[in-house]
């Protein structure tokens, strides 16, 4: 049987209601005004120690913008996650500003800012990261791009479980993303074909990770998550073609994650392939199908294989501990030899996501 996290008596509860309010396109007020505010909540029948968690989040974004005259405007974003917890992990909340300038000149836009995050009640600290694009239209209809973002991501038990409902851990560090930068052309191709293709490279420190751990022993099964920094670079493209009312989209998206072969990058996307349909089946009726395709890098794993008691003894859970090669520390290297245990090496890769969508909306 799987770990009591991982069984049929296992329960997921989520929820989420929001408020959203804005200035239209063409108002003529001099300041422009984007408020919102989402509360959302989660709820786990079983933890690792086997009893309940309950997540509360308020998520609260503020934009605001004044044009300075027709070319350029300043504006200044603002977010707030409060998070809120049933158990001794502790309330906190999570502040970050965004000041920026655009300038919209012949063709050329420009927007230059910085995003600035303070977390308080997890440490109190400060971090930056860059935002800032550059886009050039030529020709009417494509543009030649690059983006300098990054920012504070959460790493909430919510966005856990959407990866993976079998995760287990306790509250993981928030992430920071800092860099990530891309380059790109995109364009429409007459009204039928637009297109979109771009190469990136993002570092992100405290990333949501997940580890490979089972035991052929109690027959423990379960993925273990934690915080790691990785780094990867990106290229993807996108191509959406309009047949009158119908809509097909395709998208591919290719990874090449700095060392690659870690434990850490189990669960992380090798390649993805998105399609999509849009099509009407009345005048107010439309019907959209998907098609979602991932697969997973290929990690190298290591077997320490030692009896039931000796095992224990040698610090590790069990008789096979399934973990990155390089994560042993000196203790148990020197506790598996004095035991006489063996290690073996194996590449593993997780079984991709083949994942069918449909959708119905209504106008």
């Amino acid at each position: 049987c799987l770990y009591p996290a991982a069984t049929a008596n296992q329960g997921h509860r989520k929820y989420a209601l929001g408020l959203n309010a804005r200035t239209n396109e063409v108002s003529t007020l001099p300041l422009h005004f984007d408020v919102g505010t989402r509360y959302s909540a989660f709820r786990r029948s079983h933890m690792a120690d086997g009893l309940a968690l309950t997540e509360h989040a308020l998520h609260t974004t503020a934009d605001l913008s004044g044009d300075l005259d027709d070319n350029q405007s300043l504006g200044l974003r603002l977010e707030m996650d409060n998070m809120f917890y049933s158990r001794a992990y502790g309330s906190y909340t999570a502040l970050q500003a965004n000041p920026y300038y655009q300038l919209f000149w012949q063709g050329l836009t420009l927007r230059a800012g910085v995003k600035v995050h303070y977390n308080a009640g997890r440490g109190q600290f400060v971090q930056f990261a860059p935002d800032v694009a550059a886009e050039w239209t030529f020709c009417s209809d494509y543009a030649i791009y690059a983006v300098l973002g990054g920012g504070h991501v959460l790493n909430d038990f919510r966005s856990l479980e959407e990866k993976n409902p079998y995760w287990m851990s306790g509250r993981l560090k928030d992430a920071h993303q800092r860099l990530d930068g891309a380059v790109g052309v995109k364009g429409n191709v007459g009204p039928v074909f637009s297109f979109d293709v771009r190469g990136g490279y993002n570092d992100t420190k405290n990333d949501a990770c997940f580890y490979n751990l089972f035991s052929n022993l109690t027959d423990v099964a379960y993925l273990y998550v934690g915080n790691a920094d990785t780094k990867h670079l990106y290229a993807e493209a996108k191509i959406d073609l309009y047949m009158g009312p119908v809509r097909l989209g395709v998208r591919g998206k290719m990874y090449d994650w700095k060392n690659e072969d870690r434990t850490y990058h189990l669960m992380k996307p090798k390649n993805e392939v998105e399609a999509s349909l849009h099509f009407p089946i009345t005048r107010r009726v439309r019907v959209g199908v998907g098609y979602r395709y991932v697969q997973r890098p290929k990690v190298k794993l290591a077997h320490y294989l030692l009896m039931p008691e000796l095992g224990q003894a040698a610090g590790f859970q069990s008789a096979l501990y399934n973990t990155d090669v390089n994560s042993l520390t000196p203790a148990q290297a020197a506790a598996l030899c004095a035991f006489g245990g063996t290690v073996e090496e194996t590449e593993y890769r997780m079984r991709a996501i083949n994942n069918l969508s449909a959708n119905i909306s209504f106008a």
